[in-house]
């Protein structure tokens, strides 16, 4: 596997010799969200195209490993993994929608294209990409390593054919088609952009050359702000003619919805333990910290037995260090902030129990096996061997051992091995725990001499030689067991609060005899709007998608739902919906946008109104109207939003109306999305950038591609019809 072994050889040590690299902490039972149908589901169409549950699994998996890669994480929790799914869908429909537009515009991305911008960064498009993944993708000018990466789909192909394939190389594979994929669409995307710019007006010399000068200043300003919301709506009159003469022409672009909208009220309800549940996990508490104070007492053994939440490792850790929480394959902070206090305070060999956390539905117990300092940043170097042989490994060791002692070149030795430099902080003793594996090793590393090389033992088939470089600071440490238990919720208290709630929802027959018969209970009604079939979970909670997918099934108005469980942390919840409305895809109807628009008009006429106030007055004058606010912003630039401080707001018309006036010139009313403004340039000051025609040309296209669509881009999407038409139902199959 020359691929495997270049990128061991290229990255940390992590990935050069324990097997946690990047792919191998992924958890192997992390929950598949799709499996393949007898008859080949659907997940949702784009482009006309149905998309298989099948494929759509395999580029969400694709995707998943493009995550893990790119954002260097070894776990994933509940929210990424929503977040992969919705990731990989958008993903997928925006490539499928440019590959339609493409084609209605005979445009292609052959692979020697492709190549060429990969390997030059053509654009700046691979290093979006290069900046966030392992070294060995890349190469020094920030363009990918073509010939790396095709070692991978070369061996990748190879493995296939033979029928077998490491797990490794294949979540590698996935990664590099997913990020090829989003690379492709960035490509296509561009090139369609290139065909607008061609059609629309190329800008010139002189214009470029205004557009630079324009862009090539900072201004010092003072702003009078009259915000719409201190001009009275009693002066504004807006008639129903107007509103609906605004929808009419705007409902195409602002009032179209590709898909329904459910609003709705929802229960949530947490199931508390009562205090006879408490109780009984007390009495265990108790026993554990008498067993712990007997003279000879077993720490792992009472850790092992007591089920602690929070595996005792004998490590040393800071207090602020970061681990990984072993059921949910997560990061989390070592020490949570109910036991920090009692590490620290606590002496060596003191036992503080039992103690109840409610915010985490947790009871607990605290001791300190051993406190010490230790460095807070280390540099080290290693060499990792390995072999079948235990004897042929042991003398290895003792060769290179004995060579380094004796003056001789690291780096020579280490070019036949894998080997690496680190530099770590101690609170990230996590990601170094993969060649410090017991606390003997770390006890080796942290309390080794500067220079001095030392072994560490991997069982039978391994070793590491080191030599710390480098200690600085100096922290505090602990190895501290901490027992912690859920508080369980007993099947009695479970099945009281499942019949109180179930009293309350079977006693309703409408949306409206929920919101009056829940007076009378503790249950408090919530809403969340526009639930869609983009939405990942109800209300942000992960484990509900159950009742998401209830809502999204066809439901009508007055429908309340079964009582749903999920769980969250360490606690159980109940949870009921009821939709409240259903807005149907297509157009919103004008009633359910119409305040919306009247508000929007009412600022139109009050801006028109206010401007003609301010029409002709400097900044002197308007300082006797008590509803105008002052302030002054230094960098104001072209292009970019200005800061107006005095009402909290920022407004992109500031920048370019300054960017035409000189020092002491004072402007006309400026009307904005937040008030009418006057402005007055107090101070100008030169960029003294330097100008170059193209990148202006280059900017001002871009602006005109994204800004005014043009007969080009129209009779594309007059080629694609309705193609573009997407139905995402992923939420189905989750």
């Amino acid at each position: 596997m020359a691929t495997l072994q270049k990128l061991r050889n290229k990255g940390s040590l992590l990935i050069a010799f324990v097997g946690i690299a990047l792919f191998a902490f992924i958890a192997g039972d992390i929950v598949k969200l799709f499996q393949k149908g007898p008859e080949e589901a659907t997940v949702g169409t784009i482009n006309g195209e149905g998309i298989t549950v099948s494929d759509f699994y395999a580029f969400r998996n694709q995707c998943e490993q493009a995550y893990i890669l790119l954002n260097n994480t070894a776990v994933l929790n509940e929210n990424n993994q929503e977040e992969i799914t919705q990731m990989a869908w958008n993903t997928l429909t925006n490539y499928k929608s440019l590959q339609a537009q493409a084609a209605a515009a005979g445009l292609t991305v052959t692979p020697e294209e492709l190549s060429y911008i990969l390997s030059t960064n053509w654009g700046g498009i691979a290093q979006q990409y290069t900046n966030r993944l392992p070294q060995a993708f890349s190469t020094q000018s920030g363009a990918f390593n073509v010939e790396f990466i095709n070692s991978i789909n070369t061996e990748y192909k190879n493995y296939k054919d033979n029928g077998s394939m490491p797990e490794e190389l294949a979540n590698l594979h996935d990664a590099w088609k997913f990020i090829e994929t989003s690379i492709t669409s960035d490509i296509i995307s561009r090139k369609l952009m290139n065909i607008y710019a061609f059609f629309s007006a190329t800008p010139n010399q002189a214009v470029a050359q205004s557009n630079f000068e324009l862009n090539n200043n900072t201004y010092n300003v003072e702003i009078a702000a009259y915000p719409y919301n201190n001009f009275a709506d009693s002066l504004v009159t807006i008639s129903d003619e107007e509103i609906e003469n605004y929808y009419n022409t705007n409902k195409d672009n602002f009032f179209k919805i590709p898909f329904n909208l459910y609003d709705i009220f929802y229960i949530n309800q947490e199931i508390k333990p009562t205090s006879k549940d408490i109780n009984a996990v007390r009495a265990d508490f108790e026993r554990y910290a008498t067993d712990l104070k007997a003279e000879n007492a077993d720490i792992n053994d009472v850790a092992l037995y007591s089920s602690t939440e929070c595996p005792y490792d004998g490590f040393l850790w800071t207090i602020d260090a970061i681990t990984i929480d072993s059921e949910k394959q997560t990061y989390v902070n070592k020490f949570k902030e109910n036991h920090k206090f009692h590490v620290q305070q606590n002496n060596v060999g003191e036992v503080v129990a039992p103690f109840e956390d409610r915010n985490d539905n947790t009871i607990n117990l605290v001791m300190n096996v051993r406190k010490t300092l230790i460095p807070d940043t280390i540099k080290l170097r290693a060499i990792a061997i390995q072999s079948e042989s235990a004897e042929e490994l042991n003398a290895t060791a003792d060769s290179l051992l004995n060579a380094l002692n004796n003056k001789a070149d690291f780096n020579k030795i280490a070019e036949n091995y894998s080997a690496d430099t680190v530099e770590f902080k101690t609170k990230n003793f996590v990601t170094t725990i993969g060649f410090i594996p017991t606390p003997e090793a770390q006890n080796q590393v942290y309390t080794a001499k500067i220079n001095a090389y030392d072994v560490i033992n991997f069982g039978e088939n391994a070793k590491l030689i080191f030599q710390v470089m480098e200690k600085k600071g100096s922290v505090e440490a602990y190895d501290a067991l901490i027992i912690e238990r859920k508080i369980p919720v007993s099947a009695d208290t479970y099945n009281q609060e499942y019949n109180k709630l179930s009293q309350l929802v079977t006693s309703c027959k409408s949306v409206e005899e929920l919101q009056k018969n829940i007076l009378s209970t503790p249950y408090r009604l919530e809403q969340q709007r526009s639930i869609n079939s983009s939405s990942q979970n109800i209300a942000n909670k992960p484990g509900t998608r159950d009742l998401l997918r209830w809502v999204l099934g066809g439901r009508n108005i007055g429908e309340i739902s079964n009582i749903y469980e999920y769980i969250s942390g360490n606690k159980k919840y109940f949870i009921v919906a009821a939709i409240k409305e259903v807005i149907p895809e297509g157009h919103v109807a004008l009633d359910k946008v119409k305040e919306n628009i009247k508000f929007q008009l009412i600022n139109e006429k009050k801006g028109d109104l206010i401007a003609a106030q301010l029409k002709g007055k400097n900044i002197d004058e308007l300082k006797a109207n008590e509803n105008i606010k002052f302030s002054t912003t230094d960098k104001v630039e072209y292009k970019k939003a200005t800061s107006v401080q005095s009402i909290n707001a920022d407004e992109l018309v500031i920048s370019a109306a300054v960017a035409n006036m000189q020092a002491g010139e004072v402007s006309a009313p400026i009307k904005g999305d937040n008030a009418v403004y006057v402005v007055k340039v107090l101070s100008k000051e030169a960029k003294n950038a330097e100008f170059n025609a193209q990148t202006e040309a280059d900017y001002i296209q871009s602006l005109d591609f994204y800004g005014n669509p043009n007969v080009i881009g129209q009779l594309i999407q007059d080629a694609i019809g309705n193609s573009n038409n997407v139905e995402n139902r992923v939420y189905e199959h989750m």
